[in-house]
């Protein structure tokens, strides 16, 4: 598990939209109640594990596909 934060920046984008992601509820994760967003991936960090449709966004996007976002 990692922070919204940690996982934009492993991810490559910045934290604003790694929280559209979340707010879309695309991303594997929850709110605590103090408000951080924790995301699930698995014990090697793979970023992949935390979308629910378990890294096809990734795979659009190194495919050139521009309407993904």
């Amino acid at each position: 598990m990692m922070t919204l934060q940690q996982f934009a920046k492993k991810l490559g984008v910045c934290y604003k939209t790694a929280w559209r992601y979340w707010d879309r509820g695309e991303l594997n994760a929850l709110q605590t109640p103090t408000g951080r967003i924790i995301v699930e991936c698995n014990k090697e960090g793979d970023v992949r594990e935390g979308f629910k449709n378990k890294g096809e966004r990734i795979e659009k996007e190194n495919n050139g596909d521009k309407n993904v976002l």
